[in-house]
């Protein structure tokens, strides 16, 4: 036997999905006077076939050349992703106009839609655009190949290959659920658990009874994030202990959008400055990305001017980047040499192109401290100083558990988070970062 006929298991279109089934699950057991039962099996189909596939490989059941092919993390796979276009853009001469993080980004969905959906893309008839995405993928795949990984795409499809050809074992039945639409992949693997014997069927989510829905058609973005905000103070003035749930397709782009919408109408009073980080009636399925907030993002741009891309030392510097150093609170003496640094940028903008080399930043601001009209910054002038001297240092590969440790030295001698005492939510962040 292959199957397991008393489990069952259920594959959710999203993790957040099967937690909340879980929670559901448990929930019924309270009602019902239990103390002990066994937890819902629920997980994602990409968490299942992990799971399944180390399983598989544990019992022995593939072979060892197979089995040491692991899948990647979508960091690992965004990395491969710039490293091999990268390298397809060696040749050119305007390469460094190329956003490699946006281009990887894009040929990741591509990839997964031809593989997911069974796309074949023909050179013979591609455009020009198409063609160099081709190239990008055919060296993404050697680079995967040579470390004997798979991107999560393959790595899905592989499984459902080994499924198919009877390995291992399976629940006895699988429920599908949150699925709106069953991809060519997802069929592909029903029809493998089907060939095995397991019995496929779909979960219900609806209500017991029909619900009222209203179809509202908006001018723009802006407007049905206005709209859903007023919907909800309605509800919460009709009904204040009402649990209420806005979804949000785009959620990290309109994060910040929405987060303002809803202190202006239901925490009116948090606009003060000493209420700014106090508990909020509403909360986020997905919190802000760490380099959005300000104490990482200056950190992040500290180690961009001490270790410049590709190491080259002499590489100019932006007038708008140096703007922001200038008057973030986060390094050096922030704070008591604020009026001098908003000075300085005043006077830098006058005197220098909007990209300049970082010894031409130092002279300005040596220039700067002298004379009847001198500004006062001991501080910054020691802190420029000791930013030079990282920036020479060597360019030798190291490990990410060296590098861990050269990024805490350089922001500490930077003076990173700054001389005033973090927030919670800073030190959060810092701890986080760290």
């Amino acid at each position: 036997m292959t199957t397991q006929p008393n489990s069952s298991l259920i594959l959710c279109s999203t993790p957040r999905l099967a937690v909340s089934l879980q929670q559901h699950h448990q929930r019924e057991q309270l009602e019902k006077g239990l103390t002990q039962w066994s937890p819902l099996n629920t997980m994602t189909p990409s968490q299942w076939l992990k799971a399944w596939m180390e399983e598989v490989v544990m019992l022995g059941q593939l072979p060892l050349e197979e089995g040491l092919m692991s899948e990647l993390t979508t960091l690992e796979e965004g990395i491969l992703w710039e490293r091999a276009i990268q390298e397809s853009l060696k040749g050119v001469e305007a390469k460094e106009l190329f956003d490699t993080a946006g281009l990887a980004s894009a040929a990741m969905e591509a990839n997964r839609y031809m593989v997911e959906w069974k796309i074949a893309v023909s050179g013979a008839h591609a455009t020009e655009e198409t063609r160099q995405f081709l190239v990008w993928r055919e060296r993404f795949h050697a680079l995967c190949q040579e470390r004997r990984k798979l991107e999560p795409v393959s790595f899905f499809k592989r499984a459902i290959e080994i499924i198919a050809s009877g390995k291992g074992k399976l629940p006895g039945q699988i429920e599908f659920a949150g699925f709106d639409v069953i991809p060519p992949h997802l069929e592909a693997l029903q029809a493998a658990l089907k060939s095995r014997d397991v019995k496929v069927t779909t979960k219900t989510l609806t209500l017991d009874t029909p619900q009222t829905a209203q179809h509202i058609v908006l001018t723009d973005q802006d407007a049905e994030c206005r709209a859903a905000v007023a919907w909800a103070k309605d509800q919460l003035d009709q009904n204040p202990q009402a649990k209420i749930a806005i979804v949000v397709p785009e959620l990290p782009a309109l994060r910040s959008k929405l987060a303002s919408l809803l202190d202006d109408a239901l925490e009116p009073e948090v606009n003060r400055p000493a209420l700014a980080e106090s508990q909020r009636a509403y909360d986020f399925s997905i919190g802000p990305a760490l380099s959005a907030q300000a104490i990482i993002n200056t950190a992040l741009n500290l180690l961009r001017l001490v270790y410049p891309y590709e190491g080259r030392q002499d590489s100019p510097v932006f007038q708008g980047d140096i703007a922001y150093l200038l008057h973030s609170p986060y390094w050096s003496k922030g704070i008591t040499e604020a009026d001098g640094r908003a000075r300085l940028d005043a006077e830098l903008r006058k005197t220098l192109s909007l990209s300049f080399k970082l010894s031409q930043l130092q002279r300005s601001v040596e220039k700067l401290a002298q004379g009847e009209r001198a500004l006062e910054l001991p501080a910054l002038r020691g802190t420029l100083k000791s930013l030079l001297a990282l920036r020479g240092q060597s360019k030798a590969l190291s490990l990410p558990s060296s590098w861990a440790e050269r990024f805490q030295s350089a922001l500490a001698e930077l003076d990173w988070p700054g001389e005033r005492t973090l927030s919670s939510v800073e030190y959060q962040a810092k701890k986080s970062f760290e």
